[in-house]
């Protein structure tokens, strides 16, 4: 593709400025009237794993990553309901998990600075109200966020360091301007990316190898309770309108167009005001203007009425309703006074209580409170209602239960017997044991020894079986060839003799039968000859094998050769250690310091 190439065009241009402001605003308060929507923690949580789901996303081998929303828990229980695994029940990788911090922190969404102590709330938006009649506006207030910082820990998992290198791409990418961004409920909050750490264990071998890395994110935000918002009303504004007419005929303005009293003539333009000064409208010369009605409305607006403007009404009069329910009429405007009755006084038959109440009122009566001697039982009912008193529960002196069918009636229990112990024992008086009435007794267990002396416990009063006797045979003692034979009876005891060895020297002896038998190793002699030829002062190295493998203890030369010394194992040249052990796979060398004619040199040993 040619540089330069752009593949998408942006057609319409980005807000910027003052309008960009204004649209995060629109965008916060979305959804919600003229208020920002609420934001909590939880808000958060979802929108951070909705961004990292989003500007984190990558596919492996045309699968896109899962990501996990952990809490501090055991990993382990994650591994036991997790859903993306092999046939082989292990966890599928790659993978991204995300863990929330639980230590939220103080905020430092506001470059650091602290609220404003007290909880205040600030003006949010002005609303215009309109309900007719009155012009108002309504103050939206809300009060200063609470700033947080949160810690997510996003950590992602994979056995192979091709696909490290794909979320470290799309990472960087993301933070390649210090921080992102995430908007929950529409609230623009940055992230940043403080450390990035690798917590890999590929240098496990006896375990299952992989990569994981840490990307420790922080969420600068705040939290705003929609409970805390406050709607406050403002001033409010009425509005009374008149109409007036303007006679064309002789181009002066009239009020009512019967009486056509002049208001003002102009030859420019007309300025049309009421009896206050207050302005109606400004018309231009040789225009009409029909003013309009004046509306009369109470203040309860149970009454309304249409009048002309600059005309005279006369309103009715008003008829009022005395104590006694008597019609009163009066004129609009003039206040009423109602005829005083005189104060009604409410006693009980028992004259315990008596109240004062003015006429014209409502007198609530209080409840009764009904109770027993000790309070042990209370109830309470309304005034000048009946009370069904409820039966009385008790239980006998034999725990059955009973109540009496009428209030006040004696309760007589039944008399309790006295009970004595009882006296457990066997029929051989051998075992006897007191227990008191209403107790228990557990009987202890009886041991049993069988007819093989094998002895065991069962519990008491229960039938003992013992192991019918078997006779027994004699049974026959040989050895493996059957060279050696014997019949033991059933009980007996049978001593074997003990054998005769004959050592590897011819020397015999006895021991017991049925014990291993080590005879002396018989030692041979052994010896290694190596020789030289004229001019040689060193042989080579020779292997030991099986053969000539031994202890050597001395050695003999050819007397001509000056002195002979020995290399064991390729070491240093040195004079016949007596013993020298060789074993199979040692290396041994001769050298000699006269090399004037043939010679050799000899070590003689024993082997075994």
């Amino acid at each position: 593709m040619p540089k330069g190439f752009r593949k998408q065009i942006k057609l319409t241009s980005q807000h910027v400025g003052v309008e960009r402001r204004q649209e995060l605003l629109d965008d916060i308060a979305d959804g919600n009237g003229f208020l920002p929507q609420g934001v909590d923690i939880k808000d958060m949580d979802v929108t951070f794993v909705d961004f990292v789901k989003e500007k984190l996303k990558i596919e492996i081998d045309g699968e896109q990553v899962p990501v996990i929303f952990l809490t501090i828990q055991r990993y382990t229980d994650f591994t036991k309901i997790w859903k993306f695994v092999d046939e082989y029940k292990n966890i599928k990788m790659p993978f991204i998990t995300v863990v929330r911090k639980p230590d939220i922190q103080k905020g430092t969404n506001q470059a650091g600075l602290a609220n404003i102590p007290g909880h205040q709330h600030w003006s949010y938006y002005k609303v215009p109200t309109n309900d007719g009649a009155r012009i108002g506006m309504d103050i939206y207030k809300i009060p200063q966020p609470t700033a947080v910082d949160i810690t997510y820990e996003v950590r992602f998992f994979s056995n192979k360091m091709s696909d490290v290198n794909v979320i470290h791409n799309k990472v960087q990418r993301e933070f390649n301007a210090i921080q992102s961004y995430i908007y929950p409920k529409g609230h623009p909050m940055p992230v940043t990316l403080p450390t990035v750490t690798d917590e890999s264990n590929v240098e496990d071998f006896e375990n299952r190898r992989f990569y994981i890395q840490a990307f420790e994110m922080l969420l600068a935000g705040y939290i705003l309770d929609e409970e805390d918002f406050v709607v406050q009303p403002t001033i409010n504004r009425a509005m009374v309108l008149s109409e007036i007419a303007v006679d064309p005929s002789d181009n002066q303005i009239t009020g009512n167009q019967n009486t056509r009293t002049p208001v003002i003539r102009s030859q420019g333009s007309v300025i049309i005001r009421n009896s206050v000064g207050n302005l109606i409208v400004i018309t231009d010369c040789n225009t009409s203007y029909v003013v309009g009605n004046t509306q009369i409305i109470n203040s309860g607006a149970t009454f309304s009425i249409s009048v002309p403007a600059t005309s005279g009404y006369t309103l009715e009069n008003i008829i009022n309703y005395d104590s006694d329910g008597s019609p009163v009429l009066t004129p609009a405007m003039v206040g009423f006074t109602a005829t005083t009755c005189e104060p009604v006084t409410i006693t009980n038959s028992g004259a315990t209580y008596s109240v004062t109440t003015g006429a014209g009122t409502t007198l609530e009566l209080p409840n009764i409170l009904i109770h027993s001697t000790l309070s042990a039982f209370t109830d309470t009912i309304p005034s000048v209602e009946n009370y069904t008193i409820a039966d009385n529960i008790y239980t006998n002196s034999d725990g059955s239960t009973g109540n009496t069918s009428e209030y006040g009636s004696i309760i007589v229990c039944t008399p309790q017997v006295p009970c004595l112990d009882a006296t457990v024992e066997n029929s051989g008086s051998t075992y006897s044991v007191t227990v008191v009435s209403g107790g228990l007794l557990i009987l202890p267990d009886i041991e049993v020894t069988d007819s093989d002396g094998f002895a065991y416990f069962q519990p008491s009063v229960t039938d003992v079986v013992c192991t019918p006797q078997v006779p027994c045979g004699d049974a026959t003692v040989q050895n493996a060839d059957a060279s050696y034979q014997d019949v033991i009876t059933a009980g007996g005891l049978l001593i074997l003799p003990d054998i005769e060895v004959t050592d590897s020297d011819g020397s015999t002896y006895f021991q017991p039968s049925v014990t291993d038998v080590v005879c002396i190793p018989q030692v041979q002699a052994l010896f290694i000859q190596f020789g030289f030829l004229i001019g040689d002062d060193q042989t080579g190295d020779l292997t030991i094998d099986a053969d000539n493998a031994g202890t050597f203890t001395s050695t003999t030369d050819d007397g001509s050769s000056g002195d002979i010394t020995f290399s064991i194992n390729s070491g240093a040249f040195v004079t016949f250690v007596n013993p020298t052990v060789l074993g199979i796979g040692d290396t041994i060398a001769v050298n000699r310091t006269i090399t004037t004619g043939l010679g050799f040199a000899k070590i003689l040993g024993t082997y075994v």
